[in-house]
């Protein structure tokens, strides 16, 4: 990752099952488009009653190793998603 401090702090047992479930979703889309990818981030949230930072944060960290990104719906769809679950895929194994 490129900020350690990011990784450790949104990368955690706490945010791994958030990570795992986004997986899963984000992998049934069939298209991989903005307002798709968000709605499966907002469904998360809501589902497990936790703000959408706590489901955003862990996502773009994970995606980007960064704190810092575009909408984390603008960024996952331009990261495709191959490319997406592929690095969310390894953020779970190297957990």
């Amino acid at each position: 990752p490129k900020d350690r401090s990011a990784y450790t702090k949104y990368i955690n047992s706490e945010t791994l099952p958030i990570l795992k479930t986004l997986y899963k979703e984000l992998a049934k889309l069939q298209s991989f488009k903005v307002e798709n990818i968000h709605e499966v981030i907002n469904n998360i949230a809501i589902s497990l009653n936790v703000k959408l930072s706590k489901v955003a944060m862990p996502l773009r960290v994970a995606l980007t190793g960064n704190t810092e990104s575009p909408a984390i719906d603008i960024t996952t769809q331009l990261i495709g998603k191959k490319r997406t679950l592929a690095r969310l895929g390894r953020i779970l194994i190297e957990a």
